[in-house]
Parts: structure tokens; sequence; C-alpha cells
């Protein structure tokens, strides 16, 4: 064994393995995210954490397939007990390369898995010819041509990564460049997708059941996934209907990130290369997924725990490193009135880390100098029960569960502008009402409820 290790070849994934084995030695995972690069290329733990206050990791492996990721989500359940699997699939990950090069690749995901495991023998035995097996299983046969090139005191092989690391999530600071412009309107709504025969075959869905049936088994929801690919149009788009219709066949969830390049609001600046998001495209991709996880999961609130507040002191660090300006985005076009003359037809919501700018339009932008001068406005930001610890001492200390401003209206001309300092990130309403500027004696007309708020980030 000790020899195995000296011959490992050094990779990113040995950062993966040994970042995995630390924190699920210190914590439980509740959120593992599998799959290949554009797992571990997508989502980043440290933004899905911070936003769905949870605790996640990323067991994204270079290239690796579907076939064997199921042999992934055995070995984790052994160190963790997650809450929720997700797992994402493209059409290039489905099957197990034949060409020994890509082959070779998959060594990195399987070296992850005891050397004991029954299932990884099969899979072996499966997938690699009987003159294979030695070099599968012993990286001193696989790599014997390096043997006097070794280091044999260094077992570490870990490495330090270019792009910028954390969990399992490599985030790359490079953009696309398509001098060609192939896919210049590949966010565009205009574009129909191309679609064709189908892709996904009884061998194929059957990998994809035995990681649902491995997962169910131990209690795990499973979310699949589809990461954005800017080529994803204009190739075979009915691989994302067939893989929904598994999705629904087994009572799961599915998001198919290509069929949401408005509310991400993603370009091409986002993308390292047509495969792949950047560090900047990441962000909005996890921004966007812990969102949708808080819609459809029940997860513990790991928020008031020591380690997960250390994990946000390394956030900062992180949106310094990006450079990525983290603000967050909310707007509804709706219809209620303040007022009999004065009707709410918009509501926008700008977030910062501890602000909040909000914009009201009115239907009649006249109405707000000519009826509302003589009031204020009270508003209210009522936090999700997980964020209930955000509160302002202020507002703790009044035993009031929201934030508030005052908002005097005489300088507002013809829509209401004003900012929230709240450090709250996960709203659960904002409530909006009139009163008499000269001091509160109740509210004045209706009072309008805000609900549903779901933020997208944005540079």
């Amino acid at each position: 064994m000790y020899l195995n290790m000296v011959f490992k070849t050094p990779h990113f994934q040995e950062n993966t393995r040994k970042t995995f084995n630390a924190l699920s030695s210190k914590t439980n995972i509740d959120v593992i995210f599998y799959g290949s690069s554009r797992s571990f290329r997508t989502f980043n733990p440290l933004i899905v954490d911070a936003y769905a206050n949870t605790v996640s990791f990323n067991l994204g492996g270079e290239a690796q397939r579907v076939p064997i990721t199921d042999l992934i989500l055995e070995e984790s359940l052994k160190k963790t007990n997650p809450k929720l699997a997700v797992l994402e699939i493209h059409n290039y990950s489905l099957r197990f390369p034949e060409d020994p090069k890509r082959k070779g690749v998959q060594l990195r995901s399987l070296d992850f898995v005891s050397f004991h495991s029954i299932n990884k023998l099969n899979k072996v035995l499966k997938y690699y010819a009987p003159k294979e097996l030695l070099g599968v299983y012993f990286p001193l046969i696989r790599n014997h041509e390096k043997w006097k090139n070794r280091k044999y005191f260094r077992l570490d092989k870990s490495i330090k990564t270019k792009d910028y690391f954390n969990r399992g999530y490599l985030g790359s600071m490079d953009k696309f460049n398509d001098e060609d412009e192939k896919f210049i309107e590949f966010n565009s709504e205009s574009i129909i997708p191309k679609r064709g025969k189908k892709t996904i075959t009884e061998i194929d869905k059957n990998n994809i059941l035995n990681f649902i049936s491995i997962a169910k088994q131990n209690n795990i929801d499973v979310l699949i996934v589809s990461a954005p690919d800017m080529r994803s149009k204009y190739h075979n788009y009915t691989f994302f209907d067939e893989l929904n219709d598994i999705c629904i066949e087994q009572g799961l969830n599915y998001i198919n990130f290509n069929d949401h390049y408005k509310e991400l609001n993603i370009g091409y600046d986002d993308f390292q290369d047509p495969g792949h998001l950047n560090i900047h495209g990441s962000m909005k991709a996890s921004v966007f997924l812990s969102n949708y996880i808080n819609k459809h999961y029940n997860l513990p609130d790991r928020s008031t725990e020591e380690l997960w507040r250390e994990n946000q002191k390394l956030l900062e660090d992180f949106n310094d490193i990006s450079n990525y300006v983290k603000e967050r985005v909310f707007e509804k076009k709706i219809s209620a009135p303040l007022l009999e003359n004065v009707t709410i037809n918009n509501v926008k919501v700008i977030g910062t880390k501890n602000k909040y700018r909000i914009t009201l339009n009115v239907s009649n932008p006249d109405a707000v100098e000519t009826y509302l001068s003589n009031y204020n406005l009270g508003a209210h930001l009522f936090p999700k029960k997980r964020d209930k610890h955000l509160l302002k001492k202020w507002s703790k200390k009044k035993g009031w569960g929201f934030d508030l401003v005052n908002v005097n209206l005489e300088k507002q001309q013809d829509s209401i502008y004003f900012e929230l300092d709240s450090s709250i990130k996960n709203i659960d309403k904002i409530e909006l009402f009139l009163y008499h500027k000269e001091g509160y004696k109740g509210i004045i007309g209706e009072k309008l409820r805000v609900d549903a708020i779901d933020f997208i980030a944005r540079k």
C-alpha cells in the first residue's frame, strides 16, 4: 500500500479526496455533488452553504462517467450521511469510454474507491481487459515507467492548483473567447433547440437507476441536474427530454440549467469554454441551485454551527479572489394598491452584503408626488426561519421578527426608492404599508405583501 501511495499521480482530485476526508471527520456533509467536471466547475460549496445554510462538498471527478459514479456515492457513504445527492448528467457522461486514454482518466475516480469494494471489482472486470487489471488497482504497476523519478517520501499527492480550489470545486478565472462566434446566440430565447433521435439506452438508464437506488436505500434525496453548456441547443436536445422523463418516472426533481439562461443571467463572459462555467458563471448557478434547494428540500439549518461560520469567512476571501461583486437581484411584476389612486405594478430588490436597495414602480408615476407626499412608507423585511439569527440587534431587542425602515415619501418622484440595512440573506416576505408622516396611528390604505422572493446573482 505504501508503494501505491508513492506512485499515485499528483492531481487536484487528490486535493478533493484529502479535503473530503478532513471535512467528513469533523462533521456530517448534508449535500454532496457528484458527476464529471461539469459538476466541479459549476457548483461551489462555499456559495451553496451560504445561501442554503448547509454544509456541502463537490465530489465531481475529471471526465467521470455515470457507470462508475455509483461507486463514488457508495464510498462517500462510508464517511458521511448526506441528506441530498446532486447528480450532474450530460450526454457526454452517459457511457464508459472505450478510448484507452479516457479509460485511464477514470482511474483517478476509481482510486477514490476502496481496494476491497466488490462493486468496484465487478465494474473493473466489466470495463477493463484482464491485462489492464493490475494497472487499475496498483499505481505502482500503472506508473512503472516513472519508478526512477519518484520521491519515495512524498505520500501527499495533492497539488497547488492554478484555479481556485475549495472542497472539490475548481473555479477558473478564464473567459471564453470564441473567434468563430459559433454559439453567439446560445442564450437567446429565439433559438429553437435542435432535437433528434433518442440517445439514452436501457443500459444508460440502468446506470442512472443504480445511483438512484443506492441513494434511496440510504434515505437520501436525489436531484438530477444538467449544467450549462452553450452548445446544448445546437446539438440533440432530446437527451434532456429523456432525462426529465426518467426523473418523472422516479419521482425526482430535475433541473436543466440550459432552460434557465434568462433567470441565471448567463452570458459569454460566464464560460471558460463552451462546456464549463468559469468562476463568475458558477456563482450564478450556485445561487440559483441554492434557491431551488431552499424551496424543494427541508435540510437541517447548519448556520448556527462554528464550522459553518468559519466557512463564511472563506467566502469573503473567495469574493476578493474572484473580484466578484456579490449582488443579488429580484424583480416581480404585480398589481397591488397602496391607496385607491396608487397601484404598485413592479417591485425590484437588489441585495448586497448588508444592504437592500428597493424600487417600487407605480402605474401612474404622477401619483407618487400627488397622493403620497403626506405619508411615510413602512417596510418590514421578514427572514426565513433559518435566518432569524441574522436580524439586527435592535430588531431582536424589540422582539420583532423583521428588520425595518421608514421612508419619507415627500421627496419621492415617479417611483419609490429606498434602502434597508439588513444582513438577512433568505427573505421570507416583505411587507409595505403607508402611515401618516406626523406619526404612526395605524395603516392607511392597503398593506402590500411580496413573497416568493428568489434572487439571481449578477456582477
